[in-house]
């Protein structure tokens, strides 16, 4: 079924310490009933004081090319802008095997081997797909805060739309004339999407921190879970809108690269007289007795 962005949505980046700009311009005059999402770079060279370098391209589009031509993206410094809410030149002619598979929440990652099609049969990209732009030269991997920005902002577009990570394609996975993005980041941005949206089913944000860069430490403030790994350790995530981390000892969902016995996935347990305690799947367990002040306080560290 086709979905909407919410008019909202600037609220609910910003729940999740992301910046999406509102900077809507009418779309092209065509039906436009989005299933799913396909995401681009612009290959543009983003600069420091210019992250997002292709913009006018992308607003008003290039000779043949009128505009706008996405829906949304990020620049290079990690803030995003909302173009439009209505049809973007974004796809061009694809794989209906592809198009089919991206609507019907199972993406592929691989480039396809068959011909471009859907334009022979009456289908289109632009009409059926969302497109996502990312301001990065051609090939650069993201990493570290703009990869966690990326990969949050799509769990955000997908979770406001009620999308599965399988829901996101990429512009390489449509058609084989483009080269965006390569299987290989497309997949490392799918896996670290679906730990966020993991986070999301259970009704946790971390509601206007920004990532990374709060103050390390822990705080109890009401019931707690483990978020994914940012460069600086492990996110808790509290339901009264609180974050606090865990330095890089600890990772939840089995993300982390160097041997570490916390690097496992992780369940919240209560602890008696208050608290919680962090319980991994190898049977570590990092504990938070309740009232135990503020700041960069380790928990306690013990083992089944």
């Amino acid at each position: 079924m086709p979905f909407t962005l919410p008019d909202n949505l600037p609220d609910l980046f910003a729940d999740h310490g992301l910046i999406l700009e509102d900077r809507r311009v009418p779309g092209r005059p065509y039906n436009h009933v989005p299933e799913g999402f396909l995401l681009h770079w612009t290959g543009a060279r983003p600069r420091a004081s210019n992250p997002f370098p292709a913009w006018t391209t992308i607003v008003h589009g290039r000779n043949g090319l009128p505009g706008p031509l996405y829906s949304i993206g990020m620049g290079s410094d990690g803030t995003w802008r909302w173009v439009t809410d209505g049809y973007a030149n974004h796809a061009g002619s694809g794989n209906i095997a592809a198009l089919d598979a991206i609507t019907q929440g199972h993406a592929p990652s691989h480039k396809p081997t068959a011909a471009d099609d859907t334009r022979a049969s009456g289908r289109s990209g632009n009409r059926e797909l969302l497109g996502v732009f990312c301001e990065t030269t051609n090939g650069y991997p993201l990493e570290g805060v703009l990869l966690e920005r990326w990969c949050l902002g799509l769990a955000v577009l997908c979770h406001a739309t009620d999308r599965t990570a399988g829901h996101i394609g990429h512009h390489a996975g449509y058609t084989a004339r483009k080269i965006d993005w390569s299987p290989t980041q497309h997949a490392r941005h799918i896996t670290l999407v679906k730990e966020y949206l993991g986070i999301m089913s259970i009704g946790f944000g971390p509601r206007g921190a920004t990532s990374p860069g709060f103050e390390p430490g822990w705080r109890m403030a009401g019931r707690c879970v483990p978020s994914v790994h940012t460069s600086h350790g492990a996110w808790l995530l509290f339901d009264d809108g609180g974050v606090s981390s865990i330095p890089s000892g600890l990772y939840y969902g089995g993300l982390n690269t160097t041997p570490d016995p916390l690097g496992d996935p992780a369940r919240i347990e209560a602890l008696d007289g208050g608290g919680y305690s962090i319980v991994t799947e190898l049977g570590w367990v990092y504990d938070f007795p309740a009232h135990r002040g503020t700041g960069p306080k380790a928990g306690i560290l013990r083992q089944h």
